[in-house]
């Protein structure tokens, strides 16, 4: 696998408890009219807000995809071991090319820090940081 051509369009991670909401949500996309929306949790199990960002963060985005590898992780990650309870989590990037990028896990996940520094990223363009 190699990192796709195209310019990132989309992009959205999850986490979810077996038995609760999300714990974890951020998404950013490019709309119709060239504006740029992310949806993103300013706190675990809060409510999701939605705000316009400059259209530099795909950019940036697509830049920490790349960095940390992101491209090349598992379609799916599951742990050695049964749990019962725990959490699962998905990752998905749309590019203007076509090409998307999909993983995800059930109590399981990649090692390195894209997950995180990817969500970290997002949640900051709500803080009004960046």
């Amino acid at each position: 696998p190699k990192m796709p051509e195209g310019e990132l369009v989309k992009v959205e991670y999850m986490e979810y408890g077996t038995m609760a909401g999300y714990q974890d949500y951020a998404a950013v996309e490019l709309q119709e009219d060239g504006t740029v929306v992310v949806k993103t949790l300013k706190e675990c199990y809060g409510d999701i807000i939605e705000k316009k960002v400059k259209a530099e963060v795909l950019k940036d985005l697509r830049d920490i995809i790349r960095e940390h590898k992101m491209y090349l992780y598992k379609q799916s990650y599951q742990p050695s071991f049964e749990v019962l309870d725990g959490y699962s989590w998905s990752f998905s990037a749309t590019f203007s090319d076509g090409q998307t990028l999909s993983s995800g896990g059930s109590n399981a996940g990649p090692g390195g820090d894209g997950l995180r520094m990817l969500r970290d990223y997002v949640r900051e363009l709500v803080t009004d940081s960046k």
